[in-house]
C-alpha cells in the first residue's frame, strides 16, 4: 500500500478474522487523512455468534478520525460482533412453508442487527452522508442536537418487508411465522426439523 491514496480517495480494507487491527487503522488515518469513501469487508470477530458491541464501537471511533469521510460500507451485520450468526447455511433449512417462515425470521434478525450496528456507528459518525451495511443503504436524518439516525427499507413495515424477502407460496402460510417469533435462530432450525418443515442435509 502506498503512502497516498489518489483519485476519489476510496480504500477497501479487508479484515479476515483479525481482532487487533485498530493500530493499523490509526496509522491509516495518518497516511490517508483525506479519505472520503471507506469499505470494510470480512469479520470483526472470531465467531459469528460472539456478542461484543464494543468491538464495532472501537472501529467506529477510529473511523471517525477520518474528518472528510462521507461514505462508509460495512459487511453484513452477522460479521460485526452483535451476536447474530446470519442464520443457517444449509439451503434445505429454508424449504417449505416452515422453512420460508424461518427465512423471514432470519431476515428480521438481520434487519434488527443492522439497525443496532447503524446506531453504534452514527454515535461516532453523525455527519456521515451515506452508510451501507451488508448491501443495505440507510436513509440518514440529522437532528438539531448534532445526532443522526437511520431508517431502512423495512422501517415501520418489518412484517411486510420479510414477506417481500421470503414470499408466501401457500395459503395460510402465516401460521408458521408464530413458531419463530420468540425463538433464537438455533432453536428455530431445530423446530423446523421437528415439524418436518425442512430437512437439513
Amino acid at each position: 500500500m502506498g503512502s497516498k491514496i489518489r483519485g476519489r480517495s476510496v480504500f477497501s480494507l479487508h479484515l479476515l478474522l483479525k481482532r487487533h487491527i485498530l493500530t493499523f487503522k490509526i496509522a491509516l488515518v495518518k497516511t490517508a487523512p483525506n479519505l472520503t469513501d471507506l469499505s470494510i469487508s470480512g469479520e470483526l470477530v472470531q465467531s459469528w455468534s460472539d456478542r461484543d458491541p464494543s468491538i464495532l464501537r472501537g472501529y467506529a471511533k477510529v473511523i471517525s478520525r477520518f474528518a472528510k469521510l462521507e461514505r462508509l460500507n460495512l459487511p453484513y451485520s452477522s460479521s460485526l460482533g452483535l451476536g447474530f450468526d446470519g442464520g443457517h447455511w444449509c439451503g434445505n433449512a429454508y424449504d417449505g412453508p416452515g422453512g420460508r417462515a424461518y427465512g423471514r425470521s432470519v431476515a428480521r434478525q438481520t434487519a434488527e442487527a443492522t439497525e443496532e450496528a447503524a446506531r453504534i456507528v452514527l454515535e461516532q459518525l453523525p455527519s456521515i452522508r451515506e452508510l451501507s451495511i451488508g448491501g443495505s443503504t440507510a436513509n440518514i436524518t440529522r437532528h438539531e442536537n448534532g445526532t443522526a439516525s437511520a431508517t431502512w427499507s423495512w422501517t415501520g413495515r418489518m412484517k411486510e418487508w420479510t414477506y417481500e424477502v421470503w414470499p408466501a407460496e401457500e395459503p395460510g402460510e402465516e401460521k408458521y411465522d408464530a413458531d419463530y417469533l420468540s425463538l433464537d435462530l438455533e432453536e428455530s432450525v431445530e423446530g423446523s426439523i421437528d415439524k418436518g418443515n425442512g430437512t437439513l442435509a
